[in-house]
C-alpha cells in the first residue's frame, strides 16, 4: 500500500530547476547546491551583501508567482531493524598511524551509532578506520527479491546526521548485502548510501549487492556516500540497484561538490520510480560540480569525476517531472570529468524535460570534460539526447564549458532531434570548446546530427574544432548533418568558429542535409531591422568525403553547408573541401491528390508548389527566403561576388558529383498540368560551389580562389558564375 502526502514548492524556472539545496543537518556547513544560481549567490555572498539580498528577493517573488503543489510518494514501509553494535572496535587508536579497526558487522554497525550520538560523534567523525576483512551485512541469497521482500537488517549511513570527515580505508576489502530502504518525510535533501555526507576520504573499498530505495521528498543516494563536499572516493568497486522517486541519484554518490571520485566503478541498475519534480542519476554520481563556493575554497587538489567506468542500465518507470536529466556516468554535471566510460544502457519513456547522455544528461555553466567514452545505447522518446551530452547550458560568464577529445560509439535515439555528442548546446553568455569529438556510430532518426544536433547562440564564443563523423546518418525529418544539424541566432553579440572538423559517413536524408553544417536559422532583432549585430559564423579547413542524399524534390543538399538562412550575419567558409557525391535520389510522381493541396478555385497551382531541387559542393542554398518556390526569390546578378559580401566562400574546392532525378507524371494528372508544373514549378539548382542565392535585402555572396568539377560553380543559370 502507498500511502501520500503534498508539499508546496515553487514552479522551477530552468536555472532552478538546476539548483540542488544543502540537507540543512547540524555541521553540513559546506554543502552546495547544483547549479549556476546557489553558487553565484554563494559567491556574491563574499563579495557585499546587497547583491544576495536582491538576489534572494528576486527568486523568492518567482516562486510565489509560480507556486505549485506537487504530491509525492511515500511507502509503507516496516520500521526499521538495525544491528546490535559491538561494544569497541578490534583495535587502533583513530590515529593515521593506528587506526581503528573494524573487521565484523557489528563493528561498522558501531561507526554508524556513534555518529548519530550526539555526544560520541566528535570524538570520532575525523578519525582514521580500516577494514581488516570483508563484511556480511545480510544474507544475500534472496538478494533478487529485495525490492519486495526485506532481508533482516536496514543499513543506517555513517554520517546520516552528522558528516565523517575522516579517512575510511577499505584495504582492499568488501561490504556485501547494504540494505537502504527508507522514505524521507522532513529533511528537504537528507543523504543515503554506506555514508550520509562525506567530507572525508573513503577508498580502497568494494561494495557487492547493494540494494538502496528512497521514496518520499527529495535525497541524495549513492552506494558509498549520498553527498560529498571536499571528499575523496578513490578506488571503490561497487555493484547493486538504487531507485528513487525524486532528488539526486548516483552508482558511488548523489551529490558529488567541490571531490575526487577517482578509480572507481560501478555495476548496476538505477531507475526512477515516480518523480514529482527533479530527478538527476548518473551511473557514478546524479550530480557533479566543482564550482567554487567561497573564497577560501581550494579546488585545485579536488580532481573531479577521474577515471571511472559504469556498467548496467538506468531507466524511469514513469515521471512527470519538471527535469529529469540521466547520464552514464552524471546525470548533471559542473565540474571536472576526465578518462571515463560508459557502458550504462539508458532509457527513458514517457519524459517532455529529459536530457539525456552517455556521459552527462546536462552540463550547465562550468565543465571541463575531456578523454571520455560512451559505449552504451542511450534512448528516450523524448528531449535532448547526445551520445555524450544530452544539454549543454552556459549562463554565466565567468565559467567555461570544454568537452574535448570524447568518442560515442554505441546507438543513440530519440524521436526529435538528438546527435552522436550533443543533443543541444544553449549559450546564453560565456565560452564553449567542443574539440577532438569523434562519433563512430551510425544514426538514424527523425533528425540527427553527428556532432551537435541544435545549437543555439546569445551572446557568446563558440568554438567547435577539429570533430569527426564517421558514423552514417539517415533522417526521416528536415535536418541531417555530418556536425551541426541546427543553428539558431538568438542573440545580437556572438561568433561560431567550426573549424578543422570531418565527416566521412554517408549521409542519407528524407529532406536537407549538409556534410558539415545543415541549416542556420532566426535572424537577429538589429539584422531583422538591418542594423549591425556583432555576430559572425565562420567555417574553415572542414572536409566532407560522405555521399549525402536527399529523398525530397523540393530539399537541400550542401557538401558543406546546406543552407545559410536568415541569420543575416557575416559568414565565411574558408579552406573547405568536398569529395562526397550530392544527389536526390527520388523523382516522385506528380499526382492529382497532391496537387489537389495547391489547386486554387479557379484551378490555378499556387506559388507554394514546387518540385525543386538545389544543391552545392560548399554551400546548397544562401539567402533570406528558405522557401522552394520557384518565385520566392528574383535573382539579382549584383549580388554574386559584390564587395564585403555577407557570404565568403574562400579557397573552397569540390570534386563530388551532383545528380537528381526527373519528376514522372502521376495518375489523373493531365498533359497540361504536367507542363506548366515543369514549366513554371520545377527548379533545378545544381552548382559545384554555390547551388544557389536569393540574393535579397543584405544577402550577397563572393568567391575568391574556388575550384569545382561541375558544369558551373553558381547552378543558379539565372545568376553570374564564379569567375
Amino acid at each position: 500500500m502507498r500511502k501520500k502526502y503534498y508539499a508546496v514548492i515553487g514552479m522551477l524556472t530552468l536555472g532552478m530547476a538546476l539548483t540542488g539545496c544543502g540537507s540543512g543537518n547540524g555541521d553540513k556547513t559546506g554543502q552546495i547546491g547544483s547549479s549556476s544560481q546557489t553558487q553565484s549567490a554563494d559567491q556574491e555572498a563574499v563579495q557585499g551583501g546587497e547583491q544576495v539580498e536582491n538576489s534572494d528577493q528576486a527568486e523568492n517573488s518567482e516562486q510565489a508567482e509560480d507556486e505549485k503543489s506537487f504530491e509525492y510518494e511515500v511507502r509503507d514501509l516496516a520500521d526499521p531493524v538495525y544491528r546490535s553494535a559491538a561494544q569497541d572496535f578490534s583495535g587502533g587508536d583513530g590515529s593515521e598511524e593506528s587506526p581503528y579497526q573494524i573487521g565484523t558487522a557489528e563493528e561498522l554497525q558501531l561507526l554508524s551509532d556513534i555518529l548519530a550520538d550526539e555526544d560520541k560523534k566528535y570524538d570520532y567523525k575525523s578519525k582514521n578506520f580500516v577494514l581488516t576483512a570483508d563484511i556480511d551485512l545480510n544474507d544475500m541469497t534472496d538478494f533478487d527479491n529485495w525490492s519486495t521482500s526485506r532481508p533482516q537488517y536496514d543499513w543506517r549511513p555513517i554520517g546520516e546526521t552528522y558528516a565523517f570527515s575522516g579517512v575510511f580505508d577499505g584495504d582492499g576489502h568488501t561490504i556485501r548485502g547494504m540494505y537502504i530502504n527508507t522514505n524521507v518525510d522532513d529533511d528537504l535533501y537528507p543523504d543515503r548510501g554506506l555514508f550520509g555526507e562525506l567530507n572525508g576520504t573513503v577508498k580502497n573499498v568494494d561494495m557487492e549487492d547493494a540494494y538502496v530505495e528512497v521514496s518520499g521528498k527529495s535525497s541524495y543516494t549513492g552506494i558509498v556516500a549520498g553527498a560529498a563536499f571536499k571528499a575523496v572516493i578513490e578506488n571503490c568497486n561497487v555493484s547493486g540497484n538504487i531507485t528513487g522517486y525524486d532528488g539526486e541519484y548516483g552508482g558511488i554518490v548523489g551529490n558529488a561538490g567541490v571531490s575526487t571520485l577517482k578509480d572507481c566503478v560501478f555495476s548496476g541498475k538505477i531507475s526512477a520510480v515516480k518523480d514529482k519534480s527533479d530527478f538527476k542519476a548518473g551511473g557514478i554520481a546524479g550530480y557533479s560540480s566543482s564550482y567554487l563556493v567561497t573564497e577560501d575554497d581550494d579546488v585545485d587538489k579536488f580532481e573531479g569525476i577521474v577515471n571511472c567506468d559504469s556498467k548496467g542500465e538506468i531507466s524511469n518507470a514513469s515521471s512527470d517531472s519538471i527535469m529529469f536529466n540521466i547520464g552514464g556516468i552524471a546525470g548533471t554535471n559542473s565540474g571536472k570529468v576526465s578518462g571515463c566510460v560508459s557502458e550504462m544502457d539508458i532509457k527513458v519513456a514517457n519524459e517532455e524535460n529529459a536530457q539525456v547522455g552517455g556521459i552527462a544528461g546536462s552540463i550547465v555553466d562550468w565543465n571541463m570534460m575531456s578523454d571520455c567514452r560512451n559505449n552504451g545505447s542511450v534512448s528516450s522518446d523524448k528531449g535532448l539526447v547526445g551520445g555524450i551530452a544530452g544539454d549543454v547550458l552556459s549562463q554565466d560568464a565567468r565559467y567555461k564549458v570544454v568537452i574535448d577529445k570524447c568518442v560515442n560509439s554505441a546507438n543513440v535515439s530519440c524521436t526529435s532531434g538528438f546527435a552522436g555528442i550533443a543533443g543541444g548546446v544553449t549559450v546564453n553568455t560565456g565560452d564553449v570548446t567542443i574539440s577532438g569529438c569523434v562519433n563512430e556510430q551510425d544514426l538514424d532518426g527523425d533528425e540527427c546530427a553527428g556532432i551537435i544536433y541544435n545549437l543555439k547562440m546569445m551572446s557568446a564564443t563558440i568554438s567547435i574544432n577539429d570533430n569527426t563523423n564517421k558514423g552514417r546518418i539517415k533522417t526521416s525529418g528536415l535536418y541531417g548533418a555530418g556536425v551541426i544539424g541546427y543553428v539558431s541566432n538568438m542573440g545580437d553579440n556572438w561568433a561560431v568558429n567550426i573549424e578543422g572538423c570531418t565527416n566521412t559517413g554517408d549521409i542519407d536524408a528524407k529532406s536537407n542535409a549538409g556534410g558539415i553544417v545543415c541549416f542556420t536559422y532566426f535572424p537577429s532583432e538589429k539584422n531583422a531591422e538591418g542594423g549591425d549585430a556583432q555576430t559572425s559564423f565562420d567555417i574553415k579547413n572542414c572536409k566532407n568525403s560522405g555521399n549525402i542524399t536527399s529523398k525530397s524534390i523540393d530539399g537541400f543538399i550542401g557538401g558543406i553547408m546546406a543552407v545559410d538562412g536568415l541569420m543575416g550575419t557575416k559568414v565565411v567558409v574558408s579552406g573547405c573541401d568536398n569529395t562526397g557525391d550530392l544527389s536526390f535520389t527520388d523523382g516522385w510522381a506528380v499526382d492529382a491528390e497532391e496537387l489537389s493541396n495547391y489547386v486554387d478555385d479557379d484551378g490555378e497551382i499556387s506559388e507554394g508548389f514546387t518540385l525543386s531541387v538545389i544543391a552545392g559542393g560548399i554551400i546548397g542554398r544562401i539567402g533570406q527566403s528558405v522557401f522552394l518556390s520557384t518565385d520566392a526569390d528574383t535573382p539579382d546578378a549584383s549580388k554574386i561576388n559584390a564587395e564585403n559580401a555577407l557570404v565568403q566562400i574562400n579557397d573552397c574546392s569540390s570534386t563530388g558529383k551532383l545528380s537528381y532525378v526527373q519528376p514522372v507524371k502521376g495518375d489523373d494528372v493531365t498533359d497540361e498540368q504536367y507542363n506548366k508544373i515543369m514549366e513554371n514549378y520545377r527548379k533545378v539548382s545544381l552548382g559545384g560551389i554555390l547551388g544557389d542565392c536569393s540574393c535579397k535585402g543584405s544577402y550577397s555572396v563572393s568567391f575568391s580562389n574556388c575550384t569545382h568539377s561541375a558544369e558551373r560553380g553558381v547552378g543558379n543559370t539565372d545568376l553570374p558564375d564564379i569567375k
